[in-house]
């Protein structure tokens, strides 16, 4: 996945990826974007070594159903064809948990809730 990191920003950014594997794409002014590969699935923690306050997370999978959550935590995923699949959750602040569920023919399936832990 080719990822663009544009800097709108009227101040120069550095984004960076501690890895692994670490990357740099420098420091970089206004109405520049940077680009950078990624070529495995992965989670990777993104940093700005000017701002120190700045992070954010890329998170490559190897599917084509992924979401994120509303704030009380619901999710919806559309089209997904029946079959048995793994439920992943991740957060920044909690240790990842799986899911098997078996998709079928109903428009809507349910799952338990899912709770992640520190």
């Amino acid at each position: 996945m080719l990822q663009a990191f544009p800097n709108s920003d009227e101040i120069r950014h550095n984004v960076f990826s501690p890895g692994p594997p670490r990357f740099d794409l420098g420091t970089y002014p206004q109405n520049t974007t940077k680009y950078h590969l990624f070529d495995k699935p992965g989670v990777w923690t993104m940093l700005c070594n000017v701002h120190a306050e700045m992070s954010a997370y890329v998170i490559v999978a190897e599917t084509p159903y992924f979401t994120t959550t509303s704030r009380d935590g619901k999710f919806v995923l559309k089209d997904v064809p029946p079959g048995k699949y793994t439920v992943r959750v991740w957060h920044e602040k909690a240790k990842p948990a799986t899911l098997p569920i078996d998709v079928d023919e109903r428009p809507t399936v349910s799952l338990p809730s899912i709770e992640l832990k520190r």
